[in-house]
């Protein structure tokens, strides 16, 4: 989580929801897998939808002035998402059981690239802020350890799943025998 609220804009929905089905699906899931690792409040708009405007308007109100947030949770994928931070879960969107830790922001990017062809480059910084003295600040430094100690431990929990789902595979085929019919 970010020490400042974020918003996650979804903008020209009037686009995107002329997409087929099955890409929107996808691409919704992956939003708001992002959105909740973040702790994201996730909002679809555009500027050609008078109700979309106004439940922007009031989200950033609610932001700037600390007004009341707006009304409702909007999931559907044929809606435009609205899903205020806090309101989502890995089972509302997977639609399974699925351990927190396994779903990293790199698995997010390979789910992506893989349906879609995306190449994701990591851009390598020479002169990275992070480890140089003369940026330094106490909280953001702790926090970030916090969050490196934590990727080390999911990406060690996903091995180890992947291992043991690995190992199931292919005790499962072993024991799989076409002329043993029940």
């Amino acid at each position: 989580m970010f020490p400042l609220p974020v918003v996650i804009v979804g903008a020209k929905y009037d686009i995107f929801e002329k997409f087929e089905p099955e890409k929107k699906k996808h691409l919704s899931r992956m939003v708001r897998l992002i959105s909740y690792k973040i702790g994201a409040t996730l909002c679809f708009y555009s500027n050609k939808n008078p109700i979309l405007i106004k439940r922007m308007n009031d989200l950033l109100s609610y932001y700037a002035y600390d007004t009341p947030l707006p009304d409702g949770v909007t999931t559907k994928r044929d809606e435009p998402l609205f899903i205020p931070h806090g309101s989502d879960s890995f089972i509302l969107i997977l639609n399974s059981e699925v351990s927190p830790g396994s779903i990293t922001f790199q698995r997010i990017k390979k789910m992506l690239g893989k349906k879609y062809g995306l190449t994701i480059y990591q851009k390598n910084i020479k002169n990275n802020p992070a480890v140089d003295p003369r940026f330094r600040e106490p909280d953001i430094d702790h926090r970030r350890e916090q969050e490196l100690a934590q990727i080390k431990f999911q990406q060690e929990i996903l091995k180890t799943e992947e291992k043991s789902v690995q190992e199931e595979n292919t005790d499962s085929v072993l024991d799989l025998d076409p002329s043993d019919s029940d």
